[in-house]
This record gives structure tokens, C-alpha cells and sequence, in this order.
């Protein structure tokens, strides 16, 4: 993982008693984006955690340099962990498919498969000629407000717009 969200990364390693490979991620002064990775990666399978979300185009851009750092390295394997996935919402017509752009970039920068979680369109899974594993948030998040919210029962869950309306 880059150095802009590192939480997320440390709690999956933790959780599967793996370590987490230090990588330095700079920015120079026009906004070029540097990573260097401090460990050999050589046939290693590789699982970068990476958010699409906030400050989209930067942590997109970080990923693509990772995933690229660890293919130059020999890893066997390049596994892009990414639980928002950068511009799924753009879908409007006459608007471009940059979900299309953002899954190219991945498979020429090298990654091999990508796993994402709530995709806002279930065909950003074609634009890949690699495999796609689209996780769905609802059931842990269901499970989550049973048990931690008293009087769930009686709550209403409403969404900010109609495309949120159908789960």
C-alpha cells in the first residue's frame, strides 16, 4: 500500500498474520508521484490496497506506479485490492467510459486481477480481460447494524439518490 491510507493495510495484514512491505511514496514538487518499494518481490504474489475514492486521479495514479514497481520487480502475481473503484460513476451518455480507461491502465501497467467491492455498475467488470472479483458490502453491513444498533427494527434506511434505491 501507498502512504496515503496505510490503516486499511495494516488491519488485513494484521488479521492474516502477514506482513505489510514498506514502500515510500513522494510527491515532487509538479505533482509527479515517486514510490520506492524497501523489499524483493521476485515471484512473490503481490496485494496492493488501494482506494479509488478521494483524490481519485492521485490515488489512481499511485496504484498504476505500484502495480508497474512490482512487475518491474519480477512479482508473480499483482493483485490490486481496490474497494472504491476510481470512475465507476461516470456512466452518463455522450460522457466517456473512463471506468473502460481506468481498467486499461491497470492491465498495461501489469496487473493480473483486481478485487473491488459494491461496483456501481455491474458491466465494469467486462471492460477487464482479467479477472474481477465484485464483493458486496449489504450483507456484513446488515449483519453490522443488527447487532450494534438497538431498535433496528424500527429504522429506515434511505438512499441520497434513485440509483441507491435499488438494493
Amino acid at each position: 500500500t501507498g502512504n496515503r491510507h496505510p490503516e486499511p493495510a495494516r488491519a488485513v495484514t494484521d488479521r492474516l498474520n502477514v506482513p505489510l512491505v514498506p514502500c515510500t511514496v513522494k510527491k515532487f514538487s509538479n505533482g509527479e508521484i515517486n514510490v520506492e518499494i524497501s523489499e524483493s518481490m521476485q515471484d512473490e504474489d503481490v496485494f496492493i490496497i488501494q482506494s479509488g475514492c478521494k483524490d481519485a486521479k492521485d490515488n489512481l495514479m499511485e496504484l498504476l506506479i505500484l502495480i508497474s514497481a512490482s512487475k518491474t520487480a519480477s512479482a508473480r502475481r499483482i493483485i490490486a485490492v481496490i474497494p472504491s473503484f476510481p470512475c465507476a460513476r461516470i456512466d452518463e451518455s455522450q460522457a466517456p467510459i473512463t471506468a473502460k480507461l481506468a481498467a486499461n491502465m491497470l492491465v498495461v501497467a501489469g496487473c493480473d486481477h483486481v478485487i473491488t467491492m459494491d461496483l456501481h455498475a455491474s458491466q465494469i467488470r467486462g471492460f477487464f480481460d482479467i479477472p474481477v472479483d465484485n464483493l458486496f458490502s449489504e450483507p456484513l453491513l446488515l449483519l453490522y447494524i443488527k447487532r450494534s444498533t438497538e431498535g433496528w427494527k424500527n429504522g429506515i434506511i434511505v438512499s441520497p439518490d434513485a440509483g441507491g434505491a435499488k438494493w
